[in-house]
């Protein structure tokens, strides 16, 4: 009996042992992972600056420690989720390549930043701030192609600085910017739809011939203008929702 007594057990040990290994196949237990990741995801970390010399494709965290440049005929690419870390310096290059004194993403190739709603884009400054301004933004020098979607942009200049480019920006965030967007020069053929730009020093500023449409953004609480048009920009606004801005809309 003692004998049958032990087979009975071991089996029932064996029993529970391969129903555990059963659920745990079948994806019906999970081990341990990271807050926020599926299982088997790991977040890149890696630091980037200077000139991109091919086509790229980012993911996970990149830490820009300098001055980037995206030429012409070059495509960067940012997957949904990428946080995009820009560090304060002291000094910055300039001129041929570089326009700002502050860090900066220069952009004459094409850039496709494509968040989703669960899964933005993010750009933010880091570092010790000079007057509150951590990084130049994203600036569009005769650009071939910018297009961003399910964006956060922050702690900049101005978080995207178009001269004489076209570009898509929908569904993003402004924030915490000196300028939000300011849009110059003959070619500009901006699209603003479906941002939020609140809590900026100004919001868009669009001088210089400027055109495009600016329709459905919700615009309000930035300490200066909400919309500022320039002389001999020719703009269509549409459904926006404009309030709490010093100015909600300033025309030159």
């Amino acid at each position: 009996m003692k004998e049958i007594k032990s087979l009975i057990k071991i089996f029932m040990a064996d029993f529970v042992g391969l129903f555990i290994i059963i659920l745990f196949t079948a994806g019906c237990l999970k081990g341990p992972g990271k807050a926020g990741m599926d299982q088997g995801e790991t977040q890149r970390v890696f630091s980037f600056s200077g000139i991109i010399t091919k086509d790229a494709v980012w993911s996970g965290v990149v830490q820009i420690e300098d001055d980037l440049l995206i030429p012409k005929g070059i495509n960067l690419t940012i997957q949904p989720g990428t946080k995009i870390i820009i560090r304060e310096k002291d000094t910055s290059k300039n001129e041929p390549l570089f326009l700002s004194p502050y860090n900066e993403i220069l952009v004459r190739g094409k850039i496709i930043a494509k968040g989703k709603e669960d899964r933005p884009i993010i750009f933010s400054g880091e570092g010790k701030a000079r007057d509150g301004i951590y990084w130049a933004g994203i600036i569009l020098d005769r650009s071939e192609e910018c297009t961003l979607k399910f964006c956060e942009i922050k702690n900049a200049y101005a978080g995207i600085d178009c001269l004489e480019s076209a570009f898509i920006v929908e569904n993003s965030l402004f924030e915490k910017n000196k300028y939000a967007i300011i849009s110059s020069g003959g070619n500009s053929g901006l699209k603003i739809r479906g941002n939020t730009i609140s809590k900026n020093y100004a919001g868009i500023y669009c001088i210089f011939y400027s055109t495009g449409e600016i329709t459905g953004n919700k615009i309000e609480n930035n300490e200066e203008e909400g919309i500022f048009i320039g002389a001999r920009s020719n703009l269509i606004l549409k459904d926006n929702n404009i309030n709490y801005n010093k100015y909600d809309i300033r025309q030159e």
